[in-house]
């Protein structure tokens, strides 16, 4: 196989995930006045998509460095790993799991935007204005999970806007990376 037409089908699959996880983050911004735990399914399912692309992502692309495919499969196992836990907790009680849940979802992706906003300080193949965009997602990823992990507030629907934020912004990242990975 060509690396030109590797290359291509890794567009395409960061294109098809970078698009499925900033519909689902739309979706969840446009319905956030749903029940709080559908609106946490829904995050946790994406959180699911996500890490999957990480891991495809770290498993298929042979042009990054080791610690960098290492890093995105780590990530991306934590991220499906916490989201499916946190599925069966929402089906085992209902209680006490809001605050669990975003609580789990902001260490999910504080991991994640650390992992990107590294990825964005060494990735010298990179464009400028890509780096950029990686590293600036990779802030607004900590920063707002970092604001949901340390501030508690009974405003729930906040905390989903805040998530729904960083979901859509990374979902923005990879298909940039997508709609510019061929060289």
């Amino acid at each position: 196989m060509s690396e030109q037409i590797y290359s291509k089908k890794l567009a395409v699959i960061n294109v098809f995930f970078g698009a499925t996880i900033s519909i689902l983050a739309l979706i969840i911004y446009i319905y956030s006045t749903f029940d709080i735990e559908i609106l946490l399914f829904l995050v946790a399912n994406t959180l699911v998509i996500m890490g999957a692309a990480r891991i495809i992502n770290g498993g298929a692309n042979k042009n990054l460095k080791n610690w960098v495919r290492l890093m995105k499969i780590i990530t991306g196992i934590i991220a499906i790993l916490l989201a499916i836990i946190s599925i069966f907790i929402q089906l085992l009680s209902t209680t006490y799991a809001v605050e669990f849940l975003i609580f789990l979802f902001s260490i999910v992706l504080i991991t994640v935007g650390f992992a990107r906003f590294l990825r964005g300080t060494t990735a010298k193949e990179l464009s400028v204005w890509l780096r950029i965009l990686v590293i600036s997602v990779g802030l607004i990823s900590i920063i707002l999970s970092l604001i949901i992990f340390l501030i508690p507030t009974p405003n729930y629907q906040l905390l989903i806007y805040f998530l729904t934020i960083i979901l859509l912004f990374n979902g923005i990242a990879r298909l940039a990376i997508g709609l510019t990975y061929v060289k």
